[in-house]
Order: C-alpha cells, then sequence, then structure tokens
C-alpha cells in the first residue's frame, strides 16, 4: 500500500506543522494546575482530603507523561533539546519514569506494533493471544488463566515497576552523557513527593500518599493505553506488511468527543498517530478523515469504536485468551 501518497495528503494540509502556541498553552494550563495543586497539598492537614488531593496530583502527573510522550516524538518542537528537557521535567522528574529508558521501548512498539516477537508491550505477564497463553507453564500458566483478575490489579501497580527499571536502566543501560541528568531526575521524583511532605506530615503518611497518587497514574494509563491494541490482530515477523497495514490493522481508535480527547491526549486516534507519530496532536482529529477515507478506500480495515464499547471488547478478549491456557 502506498503510505508516500498518504503523507504527501498529510503534508498538502499542514498537518505535520508545529504547533508551539498549543503547547505553549496547553503546558502552561498544566503546570498552574499542578503547582496550585501541590500548594493546597502542603497547607491541608486533613488525612481523607490528602487522599483526594493526591488522586488529582496524580491525574495531574499522568497528563504531563502524555505531554512527554508527545516531546517523545518530536511532535511538541522541531528543536531536539527542547523536546528532551519536557521528556526530562515531564516523566523522568513528575512521574520518575526515564524518559530514556521509555523512548527505547516505546520506538520499539512503534516499528513492531503487536507483533509477537517484537513488540515489548506484550512481550509481559499477559497473554495477548491464545498461542500465547498454550506456551506458559507453571505459575504463569496459572496466572495468565486468572487474567482478567489480575488484568486491573497489575495495570495499577504498573508505575511502581516502571519506576524500578527506570532506575534499572539508567545505572546499567543508559548512555554515561545521559545517565546523570537521569538519575538526578529520577532522585528529584521521590524528593518532590516524598521527601518535602515528609517534612510537614511525616515520612510514612507521606510514602503512603505517595503509593495512592502512583496508583491513581497507573490506572489512568491503562485506562489510555489498554484500547490502542488490546484485542487487535497479532502479527508475525513473517507476514508481508507495508508500513502502513501494519500501523492501521494492530490498532484501535475510541469514536471523538471532546472529553476523550482531553484525557486520552490524543492518543483516542491511536491509528493516526502511529502513522505520523510526530504530528501534533491538535492537528490529530483532522488527520482522521483523511486517513480513514484513504484505508476505506483501500480495503484497509480502520477499527473505530466507542469508548464502552472497546472496554466490552477488551475484557472479553482477555479472558477469552486466559481460558486457553
Amino acid at each position: 500500500m502506498d503510505y508516500p501518497a498518504l503523507r504527501r495528503l498529510i503534508e498538502e494540509k499542514g498537518l505535520l506543522n508545529k504547533t508551539p502556541g498549543y503547547y505553549i498553552r496547553t503546558s502552561a494550563i498544566l503546570v498552574a494546575l499542578f503547582t496550585g495543586t501541590w500548594i493546597i497539598y502542603y497547607y491541608v492537614r486533613n488525612f481523607y482530603i490528602q487522599i483526594g488531593i493526591v488522586c488529582l496530583l496524580g491525574f495531574l502527573g499522568f497528563q504531563f507523561g502524555l505531554l512527554a510522550h508527545d516531546a517523545g516524538h518530536r511532535a511538541v518542537s522541531t528543536k531536539r533539546w527542547l523536546n528532551e528537557t519536557i521528556g526530562y521535567l515531564s516523566l523522568t522528574f513528575i512521574n520518575g519514569i526515564s524518559i530514556h529508558h521509555w523512548e527505547t521501548k516505546h520506538n520499539a512498539h512503534h516499528r513492531s506494533p503487536n507483533f509477537n516477537p517484537g513488540d515489548p508491550d506484550i512481550e509481559q505477564v499477559f497473554a495477548y493471544d491464545t498461542t500465547q497463553a498454550r506456551a506458559r507453564k507453571g505459575l504463569l500458566k496459572w496466572i495468565t488463566k486468572h487474567q482478567i483478575a489480575f488484568f486491573v490489579p497489575l495495570h495499577a501497580l504498573s508505575v511502581f515497576d516502571m519506576t524500578r527499571t527506570s532506575f534499572q536502566h539508567v545505572l546499567l543501560r543508559c548512555p554515561f552523557k545521559r545517565k546523570m541528568i537521569e538519575l538526578i531526575g529520577l532522585l528529584m521524583h521521590l524528593v518532590l513527593w516524598i521527601g518535602i511532605p515528609s517534612y510537614f506530615i511525616g515520612f510514612w503518611k507521606a510514602a503512603l500518599l505517595y503509593a495512592i497518587g502512583t496508583l491513581v497514574r497507573g490506572l489512568y494509563a491503562s485506562l489510555v493505553f489498554v484500547p490502542n491494541h488490546v484485542g487487535m490482530p497479532l502479527p508475525k515477523p513473517t507476514d508481508k506488511l507495508s508500513y502502513l497495514e501494519k500501523q492501521v490493522i494492530t490498532a484501535r481508535n475510541l469514536t471523538p468527543s471532546f472529553f476523550k480527547d482531553y484525557i486520552f491526549g490524543g492518543l483516542n486516534y491511536q491509528i493516526e498517530h502511529h502513522l505520523f507519530p510526530n504530528m501534533s496532536r491538535k492537528y490529530l482529529k483532522k488527520a482522521k478523515t483523511i486517513i480513514k477515507n484513504y484505508c476505506l478506500t483501500n480495503k484497509i480495515p480502520y477499527k473505530e469504536t466507542g469508548f464502552f464499547t472497546c472496554y466490552k471488547d477488551v475484557f472479553t478478549h482477555m479472558s477469552q485468551v486466559g481460558k486457553a491456557a
């Protein structure tokens, strides 16, 4: 299939142009909300109100993660240093996830989406098709058989694991010129979320509230990422698919709305994002019309579902795959 022809259509509409004003406004609002919420957190002493505040901070923290995602794809700016700075601040510092570690893993996902093997996002504890499920042995087989029960709890814990693996990556595999700034960012993350609050509310309460906020970030991350590819075809490296085909048939869009565009940070346009990962999220909705018509004209399956239908499909699929173990 002719991806260059599609790219020319997108470029002619100016949809690969950068949108600095959009990202300046988005960042300014996010920084203001995050800073204001932190100030309230420092002054409030009621534990139950503090729980609500850290849940909001967890939500805003993942919004920074979505901003870092755009920067990691060079969708924010043509300036490499600016994208990297946004990544360090938004992901490494605020979320405790190494931007270098994330980019390494995420770029592999984009090269081979849903490919087994090839995509690190499906090479984990969950099985995503019956072939994976039947190959499991021992404890992992038992977990796979009951994976629908573990699906939400383990995703909630995912950010803890990403922080753990980030420290491992930075210490053992990160290039030296990035190692120190990444390590400083990870340590400052702990200072921000645990160290400073400990001065006001004590270490154990600060650690507990950090854990609650991190669980919220994990749940929010799963809300955003799970619909993108779970339940979609899992090609093999030997399958002869064009770049256009492998990016489209392995992804799923959610029907657009203002609410979903905000909550998902544009990743509800997953097909468009995979075809043009360096596209500003401001233009994804406009690109959708062009790309969907192009796919239908070329008889490429284009999957788009509603919010609730999507999650129903995901959980049904994971349940059926688990039963095959």
